[in-house]
């Protein structure tokens, strides 16, 4: 039910925007020539898709399988409370602190909670992967991972997303990469003199080997 008022609505703006009543040919045309405005057309897709979705559901009774009462967020994680982001962390720590379900003859490099979802995408590259299975798949591995956070390590919130446009021109200044402590790692410190001689970085972005805030304590 969820996934077929999606894909209506999903239907229905796109057609809007085929035919030019939601977003002009002149408005991407005029995107096209600027980083900045070529977010507009896309956030204006992404609040008719929303709303629409938001005007169906209200609609529906409290004895509906899906309304909105039952429907929930994934925010960016730059949009989440530092407490949010702590509690996210802690989880993610709590996945790599518990042991592996994967078996050792499946794979052996399988140590922890973490690993078994590493493990499980890699084997199921060439499936998940390059086929109409790709987005299916995807959001079946993601609800297993955000029920794993929840389920097993008591997560409170929903799985979040990074959007990396927003942070495209200084990624390790991004809330996710910033090195602080409720984020997911940092950039490494600086080795002036660090050797690479395919892909020369600039001064003070190059650096020593990410870590995970707290990954040498759980170590």
């Amino acid at each position: 039910m969820r996934a077929s008022v999606i894909t209506t609505y999903l239907a229905a703006t796109l057609a809007n925007v085929a035919s030019g009543a939601a977003i002009s040919k002149h408005d991407l045309l005029d995107a096209s020539n600027d980083h900045e405005s070529a977010k507009e057309p896309v956030k204006k897709l992404i609040a008719e898709i929303q709303q629409g979705l938001i005007d169906e559901l209200s609609k529906r009774g409290p004895d509906a399988a899906c309304n909105l009462d039952k429907v929930v967020y994934r925010r960016e994680y730059g949009d989440l409370t530092r407490e949010e982001r702590l509690d996210y962390v802690r989880a993610m720590q709590c996945m790599m602190d518990a042991p592996a379900k994967t078996p050792a003859s499946v794979s052996p490099g399988a140590k922890n909670r973490f690993d078994d979802f590493v493990v499980t995408h890699i084997q199921q590259t060439f499936t998940a992967h390059y086929s109409g299975n790709f987005q299916a798949w995807h959001r079946w591995f993601m609800h297993s991972w955000e029920k794993a956070l929840r389920d097993e390590c008591g997560y409170k919130g929903y799985q979040p997303y990074w959007d990396w446009s927003k942070y495209a021109e200084a990624p390790q200044d991004s809330p996710i990469f910033n090195g602080e402590d409720d984020s997911m790692g940092g950039n490494g410190e600086y080795l002036p003199d660090f050797p690479n001689s395919v892909i020369v970085l600039p001064e003070g972005v190059t650096g020593d080997d990410i870590e995970l805030p707290g990954a040498s304590a759980a170590a």
